[in-house]
């Protein structure tokens, strides 16, 4: 009998079993490249043979990815300096399974497997967890940073409550930064483009006492102007989607004994960029139209907010991660951490050159927290059992401001009340200026004398203004456990249990900054209530259950049942037009049950890398946001149910080149019993499908070597919101994009051209909007062609 053979049948029946998708990360899986001496150093260009493996901690211990029985994206810091990835957005474009959609730094969407989580509110809870090591960091507003110094990223695919806790409902991404190590060197990269772009990257890493403590910076500039032209009648706003992103990070690392260390890490990031395309698509542009891909005009008024467009946004974190070795079997590990973020943007929310609603969205958040954690290593026996405490305190102001006098003829324009629709037809049929001037953009063609009537006949006034403020303060305690036993050979057994508690006491305020609304007699959208607050206590269970058997050393199946959950909401109740606040609803806790069986293997001897999973979840008390107005509501809209499948392929292919791949799908809808206006609806911001391939080549040229690394990425179509809106669509788009270069023949320098969307492809990022509550729904643009030149050296 061919037993070899029968054992590759497996391999492949392994690889093949997995049945419906497909995912990049074997060649993302080489180990962590090291920055090393120029003399040694150069960016690891690919060799024929094994695909090299990727060693993450996902599982809270050190292992090969392939032995890990969760659904795992991992790339090294090597990876994504090669592919040019910096930021969540270009990150997710390579990974089944997750969209990461940023419309500036401060307002990001964290898509897995079809559930978002994207509140900026300080009241509800992340369904992403995002960890920065080893540490959360999922608030929305807090949560953006540059992917820069990087060991490796890790992204899991499915509820990992058990491991990372309340925030990973539908999964979580964690972030390994490079910390200092016993070793002298330096590198940097300098960069410019088209659209003014300039980057900036530089490491130093250092002994500071030999054999004991080590110390690393690493520090990032990044720059450019916005790429959606902005004209407004008076000129004075800076084009947008721009960045203007600073970060710093020193790290310290101190080895007390052989088997206990520490290590310190600060972080701090400050973005200012210029506003967000938010261009309506019911009002043209001044004297333009309604395109996303042309001139947008935007402004603030003067007496709103500083009276500019634009997002100022700092984040401070320190982390200490201690661990102490007391036996060969026995360690405790801590986190402790303490996290600040502050952050302003303002932006016009009718998307109009005309002042129908401009706001701001001003977070604040402040975290401390302590993890312990006892783990246990022996034989067929791995385990850990902590602790964690945190607590937090955060807020959401939100002000708005308004020409009360264009805002009730735009009203009336489109029937939105039927006394201001009566005083429209009235003015119209004597100013017949007021429709070309909305039709052309230009609030400046509006008729002084409907606005003069406007304002001595019917009280109204040309400037308004409010703001409203929720709150939370919470306390939390967590308690974990996870045990894997290798309970016969080749098959082991891993339970999971995580009791969470929460303290959370949730503040609402609003009022008029001024006078009264002219239109209401009191506020438009905030609820005009002086401070209100309710406390409760709330309590869950989330666990795993999950079965892994090893074919062999280099292929293994698994199958888990998990429970993920959201924790209870208590949610202000507020209605618009007037502003009334109601008082507090406490929502029931958002549950996932999880159901998936996957497989890892490495084919043809190591040169073939392939995993992937199916998998299905049945959500209960499915919470959304609504923007039906403009003071977000959250809902429970009842059940719902996602399946689907992912794989990822890397392949050696020759000595000079590689190629990987990726390809997820994923079908989620909410079910026949959900609130009406959304069963059956499509999750928001979820491809049914998403695809990604690349390939590099390599050749010796002058000495040293160049590389070709081609990528294409797509995805099928995208609905914005989930009660659907036709309009509020992007139908399926892919794009292109190219690195290439030259190393030097002593591999001390590097020089590479890129360019993102080769093709120029207009495709949209959001739609709708808070605008849509006004009959003036916006759309933000996507990059347009992107490229440049950068140059790194290394010492």
């Amino acid at each position: 009998m061919n037993y070899r053979a029968m054992g590759l049948a497996a391999r492949l029946l392994a690889g093949t079993a997995l049945g419906v998708s497909v995912g990049f990360s074997a060649w993302a899986a080489e180990p962590a490249a090291t920055p090393q001496p120029a003399e040694t150093a150069a960016a690891d260009t690919g060799s024929y043979g094994d695909v090299e493996e990727m060693l993450v901690t996902a599982q809270k211990r050190t292992e090969r990815n392939l032995d890990v029985p969760i659904n795992i994206t991992a790339y090294s810091g090597d990876f994504l300096e090669k592919m040019g990835i910096t930021e969540f957005s270009a990150l997710s474009a390579y990974t089944p399974g997750l969209i990461v959609q940023e419309q500036s730094p401060n307002n990001p969407g964290f898509v897995i497997r079809g559930l978002t989580s994207d509140d900026g509110s300080s009241n509800t809870e992340a369904r992403v967890s995002i960890y920065q090591d080893g540490v959360s960091i999922s608030r929305s507003r807090g949560s953006v940073v540059e992917l820069f110094d990087m060991e490796r990223v890790e992204v899991l695919k499915g509820p990992q409550s058990t491991l990372f806790g309340r925030g990973a409902l539908i999964g979580a991404i964690n972030l390994v930064e490079n910390k200092a190590e016993d070793d002298t060197y330096a590198k940097a990269t300098v960069g410019f483009g088209n659209y003014n772009q300039r980057e900036a990257t530089a490491v130093v890493n250092a002994p500071i006492v030999e054999g004991k403590i080590f110390g690393r910076i690493a520090a990032t500039i990044k720059q450019r102007d916005g790429y959606v032209a902005n004209e407004l009648p008076g000129g004075g706003e800076s084009d947008l989607n721009g960045k203007d992103t600073k970060a710093i990070r020193g790290s310290f690392h101190f080895d007390a004994s052989a088997d206990t260390n520490f290590d310190l890490i600060l972080n701090y990031q400050k973005d200012t960029p210029s506003g967000t395309s938010f261009k309506s698509g019911a009002i043209p542009a001044y004297k333009g139209d309604t395109s996303p891909y042309s001139y947008a005009s935007l402004s603030a008024d003067p007496r709103f907010e500083d009276g500019a467009l634009g997002i100022d946004r700092s984040v401070w974190g320190a982390t200490v991660l201690e661990k102490i070795g007391l036996t060969d079997s026995l360690s405790i590990s801590g986190t402790s951490a303490y996290r600040r973020f502050m952050s302003k943007e303002v932006f016009d929310s009718d998307g109009s050159a005309f002042m129908l609603m401009e706001a701001a969205e001003q977070a604040r958040g402040t975290q401390a927290s302590q993890e312990l954690r006892l783990n246990y290593e022996q034989g067929k026996v791995k385990s850990f059992i902590g602790a964690d405490f945190s607590y937090e305190d955060g807020s959401y102001r939100v002000p708005l401001a308004t020409n009360e006098q264009q805002l009730a003829l735009w009203l009336g324009k489109i029937n939105f009340d039927p006394t201001l629709n009566g005083y429209w037809n009235l003015l119209n049929g004597f100013y017949p200026g007021l429709t070309t001037a909305f039709n052309n953009g230009d609030p400046t063609a509006l008729p002084a004398g409907a606005l003069a009537l406007l304002g001595s006949l019917g009280g109204i006034s040309d400037y308004y203004s409010e703001e409203y403020t929720n709150s939370a303060t919470t306390r939390s305690v967590d308690l974990f456990g996870d045990l894997s036993v290798e309970v016969v050979k080749d098959l082991t057994l891993t339970g999971g249990l995580r009791w969470s508690h929460d303290d959370k006491t949730v503040g609402y305020e609003g009022h008029s900054t001024g006078a009264a609304s002219s239109l209401t007699g009191s506020t438009l959208v905030a609820g005009n209530t002086p401070y209100q607050s309710q406390s409760g206590d709330f309590s869950g269970f989330t666990w795993r259950l999950v079965a892994k058997y090893a074919i062999d050393d280099n292929a293994n199946v698994y199958a888990s049942y998990a429970r993920g959950r959201r924790p209870q909401v208590i949610t202000p109740v507020v209605s618009t037009f007037p502003g009334t606040f109601y008082g507090f609803k406490e929502l029931k806790d958002e549950t996932v049950d999880s159901y998936e069986v996957g497989a890892k293997t490495r084919l043809f001897d190591k040169r073939l890398d392939l995993e992937g999973s199916l998998f299905t979840y049945k959500y209960k008390n499915y919470q959304v946001v609504s923007t039906t107005t403009l003071t977000p509501t959250v809902l429970n809209v009842g059940s719902a149910t996602s399946y689907g499948g992912e794989i990822q392929a890397t392949v050696n292919a020759t000595e000079w080149l590689k190629f990987y791949a990726t390809y997820g799908y994923n079908h989620g809808r909410f079910d026949d019993d959900a609130m009406k206006g959304y069963a059956n609806n499509h999750f928001r911001l979820s491809p049914d499908q998403t695809l990604s391939l690349a390939a590099q080549t390599t050749a010796p040229l002058f000495g040293g070597e160049a590389f070709f690394t081609p990528s294409y990425t797509w995805k099928s179509k995208v609905w914005f919101e989930e009660k659907n809106q036709p309009e509020y669509t992007q139908d399926a788009f892919g794009l292109l994009n190219l690195r290439t270069g030259w190393i030097t023949p002593n591999k001390a320098w590097t020089f590479t051209f890129f360019v993102n969307n080769i093709l120029d492809k207009d495709y949209v990022i959001d739609a709708g909007n808070s605008g849509d509550a006004l009959g003036s729904g916006t759309y933000i643009a996507g990059a347009p062609r992107m490229l440049g030149v950068t140059t790194s050296v290394q010492f």
